[in-house]
């Protein structure tokens, strides 16, 4: 398997190369051929061909190593990483007005509120941020370990934070992937709290990016039933469409576990009574976890003999030979 593909354009770099070292004979030969008094002797022409052979030989030899290490080719074997326990967490919470259904009571929002409110009061030592999205996403809360603050913006959330109408469950994923801090090796998990009503945006391509790029995990708390229920307007009545019918809301099952099982997380149904207990266990140290196992690279092998090369394409060029 090769992990930098892209690196494979570097073999362009050969051309040049040729050209140069082609351009080098020829440059030495018309040298040799400008003695009109003799005074170039065979021998040394010999040595000036068999140093440029073996000096163009290495040189080829180091580029070509040097972008196999590039390309990152792995083997079969498997290493392991150590790392943290303790988790960095993004809590990602929809806030579409479908969201005030109460086919979860006594609403999907409230459910969500009741969640989170109730396992931050036994962190564990992990540290918790807050994003709120509907078309767009925003970071309310960043990672942080007072969590005061972020059960008092919890308190708060409400449709009507946001200006923005519609759905979009990757903008919401994709923000809360930014909301994490840099430069710390800690497990990083994304939590989205939604019914999965998208209405634009691809979630599984950006929870894919997120887990191959930057190792962070997405798990799903869904939000709703499958029978739906009316979504509540902002005037106390029921949302319409443009027929006049009440807007009946029911979750995405499918697109919510599709999410999940991308970002290899988990999938939980938020109105389920053992929702709170698997939320908890989620958030909660698991034996192992403090091991990554990973391919291991073949990158240093290859560097070694590029440097290998580089070494005898100067020693060939530098050290006399037979004194000329």
């Amino acid at each position: 398997m090769v992990q930098n593909p892209g690196s494979a354009f570097l073999f362009l770099l050969f051309l040049p190369l040729f050209w140069s070292i082609g351009r080098s004979l020829v440059v030495g030969k018309r040298l040799f051929r400008s003695f009109r008094d003799g005074s170039s002797p065979r021998s040394l022409y010999d040595v000036f061909l068999i140093k440029w052979f073996f000096s163009s030989f290495f040189l080829i030899l180091f580029l070509l190593f040097t972008i196999l290490a590039l390309m990152g080719f792995t083997g079969t074997g498997i290493d392991s990483e150590q790392f943290p326990e303790k988790k960095d967490v993004v809590f990602a919470v929809d806030l579409s007005r479908s969201m005030l259904a109460s086919d979860v009571v006594p609403s999907r929002l409230e459910r969500t509120k009741v969640l989170i409110r109730t396992v931050l009061d036994n962190s564990s030592g992990n540290r918790y941020g807050l994003v709120v999205f509907t078309d767009l996403g925003l970071v309310m809360v960043p990672v942080t370990e007072d969590l005061q603050s972020l059960v008092s913006a919890v308190d708060v959330l409400s449709p009507d934070l946001l200006s923005s109408a519609g759905t979009n469950v990757a903008a919401g994923i994709s923000t809360a992937g930014q909301a994490f801090p840099g430069g710390e090796r800690r497990q990083r998990l994304i939590v989205v709290f939604s019914d999965g009503e998208e209405h634009s945006g691809d979630p599984k391509e950006i929870t894919a990016s997120l887990r191959r790029d930057h190792h962070i995990t997405t798990s799903v708390i869904a939000l709703g039933s499958a029978d739906g229920a009316v979504v509540p307007a902002a005037d106390g009545g029921a949302m319409q469409d443009e027929e006049g019918n009440p807007v009946r809301s029911k979750v995405n099952t499918i697109l919510l576990q599709s999410v999940a099982a991308t970002g290899e997380g988990s999938f939980i149904d938020g109105g389920d009574a053992d929702a709170l207990k698997q939320l908890r266990k989620l958030l909660g140290y698991k034996p192992g976890s403090g091991v990554r196992l990973t391919r291991d690279t073949l990158y240093r092998p290859f560097l070694a003999l590029a440097l290998l090369f580089l070494l005898l394409h100067v020693l060939v060029r530098m050290v006399p030979w037979r004194k000329k």
